[in-house]
Formats: C-alpha cells, structure tokens, sequence
C-alpha cells in the first residue's frame, strides 16, 4: 500500500501544479501554440490497457473479518512468525475494503455474497447463483470454462456447501445441497474439486475421466497431468485444523494448503490458463461457535493456502490473486479484560487440545442441557439461540482465557478486507461493494472477443 499512498501524493502534487499554472496564464498569456505542421513533437501514443490475468486464483477467507486478521498477525508476531503471507502479499499488491451486504439486507449469508462475488449481481440471502425469478446467473467459473481455461474448487467445507456451490450451481436454496451435488457431478466443468462432503458426493460415481482420491496420501501420489480430480476427504466439513494437529496418529485428510497446491499443479497443465476458488470455510464456524482457538487454527491454514497461491504468482506474472472474505463472523474482539494482553495468550490459543466442537460431539447430551442463559448477560443473550448455549457458553469462557470475546454467534455488517496482485489488482483498491468483484472475474474470465 505505500506503492498507493505515493500515487495518491503525486496526484495531489501534479493538481496542484496544473492550478499554479493556470492563474500564471491568466496574468501572462503564452504565445501562439505552433500548428501541427508546424510542430515536431509527435502525438504520445495512447496507452494500451494491461492484459487481463491468464490465471486468477481467489481465495475467500468464510467469515474473515478485520479482527481475524489481526488475530493472525498478532499471533504471528508472538511465534516469531511474521511477516505472513498475507502481509507478504499487501507488500506487493493493492488493498482495499468490500461492503457485504446482500439484496434487501444489510446483512449477508455466505450464498448471497458468494454469489455476488461468483457472478457480479446482488441477490437475497440463501440464494445460490439464480436470480429472483429462478434462472440460472453464469458465474465467473463458467465463464472461465467457455474461454478455454482450466477450473477448480478447493474447500475445508462440504463442496455443496454455500461459498464452493455458488460458483458451479444455481438452486434457490442454499440447503438443497443433493441438487448442488448432482448438478456438480452430472455436468461437470471443473476439472478439480478438493473438500469434504462424502454424505452428498459419492467419489464411486465419479462423473467419467475424473481420478477420485479420499485420502491425503491418495491425494499427494496424483500425476499433475492425469486428468480431472475429484477429492472428497470426509463425510461433512474437514475436520478443524486444532483438531488435526494433535500429536497422535497422522491425520488422512490434507491441509488447504496441500489441495491448493496440488490443485494448482493440475491446473496448470491446461493450455489456456484456469480459474481456482480456495475456500477457508470453517473461519467462519469457528466464529460462529465463539471458539478462538478454533478460528485461529483455520486463520493459520487460510494463510499457509494464500504462500501457495502468492509462490505460484511470482513464478508467473500473468496470474492476478485475490484475496478476500464473505463478511465477519462473531463480532469477534481481541480486547482488554482487566490484565495485560501478552504474547503469551495468542501462543496459548494454539496449545488448545481441542476445539469446542469436538468437546462437545464427546459429551453426552444430558450434560449438555443444563446451561444458566444469564452468562450472556443482557445485552448478549439475543444475539445467542437457546439450542447453541451449551458449545458457545463453554467457547466463551475459554475465549476469555486469551483475552478474547464476541458480539454474537452469526454474521455481522463488518466490511471485509481485499487484497490482490498481479495483472489488472488496481482495480480492487478503495472502497467497493461485494458484487463489483465478481463483475470484474466475469469480464475477465470471458471469452477475449466479449471484452
């Protein structure tokens, strides 16, 4: 961003030179301007726009609010770990800030602005991908598949869940996610799909010429230029990250960073470039749980996938990578609760065995009812259904611990951070809305004739 700031300085400057100049002109005219036969000096050539990006990869943060960012850098510069790859990629690129609202709201479900970032139209929340009277939108992946690219989606979620379904099926209701599937698998025009999502996607009916992988070890011995890849590595969500970083017997699912990569690799053998959606998709059930350590834990994968994505892009500048998020999840605020805030709490965060939900899938049910409303205290307790009070009471107190709270246990209006380098990045600088995204991918990412 000092790239920005500089130009914004220089532009003050050269107004106010032009002004200056002006009022000398009023007081001493300048003589007659010679006539273009006259004249010697040729006219400037007129400036040829930059070439749009052969490669786009996007990577959206589920729930990644301006707080779950500095809850990143603060724990990294606690771990002696910074810079990020996220700092790294501000260094290079262009910053600026998405409004997430939806259609009739200001508040946005993951389906609304997904959609609007997959397809560049506002729509209301639970929608994926049609607009109101029920026809299709075409989202920027299909865009990228009638131009000839190469097309993937990663995910730590179920691959029919709200943010991945955007971008490759349209149904007016988020939760129809048997239709996203079949639609996914009976149409297919993305070559590579990595996530969870086994109870709706049967790697056994792998559309034809798919390699289906459940394993991350399956995963890793994949050929980059086999062929399509349909990987499904658990029943619903992958696992927290928290959850399979425990020193036990190594874990069968891979990392985001491990999909990324590897998606990429296959990617990449396509002639005419591709398009990759990476989703960090338990960032936002995290805040939705309250749990810190949990949304720390997946803030740390997002990271790891965007060091991917950034390694791939400085090996070849004609790649444009986004990076961005849905809207803010939990009202999440690292605050002052009474003692200094050490370094010592953000390494504490990732000592947590567990994340809460895991705690709470081994605790019986009966032992799970008895909960006193009252620890939300007044002006809490509406932002928290009865049904979540067990799990986000617990995520709570433990949160505190690391001199962590939150608002609520859903979305909130926050604007959410964008960052991007590479070929056209300008275009994400300043303020926008979260549509603005996906009009310019689909621009893009269309055939060259219908620019």
């Amino acid at each position: 961003m000092r790239r920005s700031w500089d130009r914004i300085a220089m532009s003050s400057f050269a107004v106010a030179a032009l002004l200056a100049n002006a009022g000398c002109a009023a007081e001493e005219p300048s003589p007659p301007r010679a006539s273009s036969a006259e004249s010697s000096v040729q006219p400037a050539e007129p400036a040829q726009p930059e070439a749009a990006p052969r490669n786009v990869i996007l990577l959206i943060g589920d729930g990644m609010g301006p707080q779950q960012l500095a809850l990143l850098l603060d724990w990294a510069d606690a771990a002696g770990a910074s810079p990020t790859h996220f700092e790294r990629l501000t260094d290079v690129g262009h910053l600026g800030l998405v409004r997430t609202g939806a259609k009739g709201s200001a508040l946005t479900d993951s389906a609304a602005s997904a959609t609007a970032i997959a397809c560049g139209v506002e729509v209301p929340n639970g929608v994926i991908s049609v607009d109101e009277n029920g026809r299709a939108l075409r989202t920027c992946m299909e865009d990228a598949d009638a131009s000839g690219r190469m097309t993937g989606l990663v995910t730590t979620t179920r691959l029919t869940h709200a943010t991945p379904a955007s971008f490759a099926a349209h149904v007016q209701k988020r939760n129809q996610e048997k239709e996203i599937a079949q639609q996914m698998l009976s149409t297919p025009f993305v070559d590579v799909m990595l996530g969870g999502g086994a109870a709706f996607i049967d790697v056994a009916n792998a559309p034809e010429g798919y390699r289906a992988v459940t394993t991350a070890a399956e995963l890793a011995a994949l050929d980059a230029a086999g062929g399509p890849v349909l990987g499904v590595f658990s029943k619903s969500h992958i696992p927290y990250a928290i959850d399979r970083d425990q020193p036990t017997e190594p874990s069968t699912v891979p990392t985001l960073a491990a999909m990324t990569q590897k998606a990429i690799d296959v990617l990449a053998t396509g002639p005419d470039g591709f398009f990759l959606m990476v989703e960090g998709g338990r960032i936002d059930h995290g805040g939705h749980l309250n749990d810190v350590a949990a949304v720390l834990g997946e803030m740390r994968e997002f990271d790891a996938a965007i060091g991917v994505a950034e390694a791939f892009r400085r090996e070849h500048p004609d790649t444009l990578v986004i990076v961005t998020a849905d809207h803010e999840t939990g009202g999440l605020a690292i605050s002052f609760s009474g003692r200094p805030l050490l370094p010592q709490h953000f390494l504490a965060m990732t000592e947590q065995e567990s994340s809460i939900e895991a705690i709470a899938q081994r605790t019986p049910k009966e032992a799970r009812e008895a909960v006193d409303p009252k620890i939300y205290g007044v002006g809490r307790a509406p932002f928290y259904p009865a049904y979540s009070w067990w799990e986000t009471s617990r995520a709570l107190e433990t949160s505190a611990t690391y001199s962590v709270s939150f608002g609520t246990q859903s979305h909130t209006t926050t604007p959410v951070a964008i960052v991007a380098a590479g070929p056209r990045s300008e275009q994400f600088e300043g303020l926008m809305h979260n549509e603005k995204i996906g009009l310019l991918l689909r621009e893009w990412m269309g055939p060259e004739e219908a620019r």
